[in-house]
């Protein structure tokens, strides 16, 4: 058995307990992370995710099985179909802490694999991607949409420099 973790809204968690994680449609699954000693690699998300979900995050602690399909690899690049024993050993290998590791369950989690819910401080992650620290963020309305921290002095530089 593997522990993942998944990363949610406040507003959910009285659904997820009630039904558990269902794959929604036209999605491949469900999106968690292996739990490993290091706090920071198993809950890296949680910034990205506050972008898009305002308000507090809770983390869900599931029990998967070992066996259990998963695809998991590097955001933006090529990702392994394998087992959840798979994804946690290829988490572990990686030297960096895998900064934009992601792994996606094949198929529905039942509320009895739920272990826990506990709300997160946002403190931990990255934003934009994961190697973004020292980059210039782009400028473009697609990468800094209107609302964004910071974003009309990231456009309005993309604009002049772009006409």
């Amino acid at each position: 058995m593997a522990v993942f973790v998944h990363i949610c809204a406040e507003a959910d968690v009285k659904r997820i307990r009630r039904t558990g994680l269902k794959v929604q449609k036209g999605r491949h699954g469900i999106y968690a992370m292996p739990v490993t000693p290091d706090f920071y690699a198993s809950h890296q998300w949680l910034r990205e995710l506050r972008r898009w979900c305002p308000g507090p995050a809770v983390a869900i602690y599931l029990r998967i099985p070992g066996k259990a399909p998963v695809l998991y690899g590097h955001y933006g690049g090529p990702h392994a179909l394998g087992t959840a024993d798979m994804a946690v050993a290829a988490l572990l290998a990686d030297p960096d802490h895998a900064p934009g590791f992601e792994c996606i369950l094949g198929g529905d989690i039942a509320p009895g694999a739920i272990i826990r819910a506990t709300p997160m401080k946002p403190i931990t992650g990255w934003r934009y991607y994961p190697k973004a620290k020292g980059r210039e963020p782009c400028g473009c309305p697609a990468c800094q949409p209107r609302g964004e921290p910071f974003s009309r002095r990231f456009r309005e530089r993309y604009e002049a420099e772009n006409g």
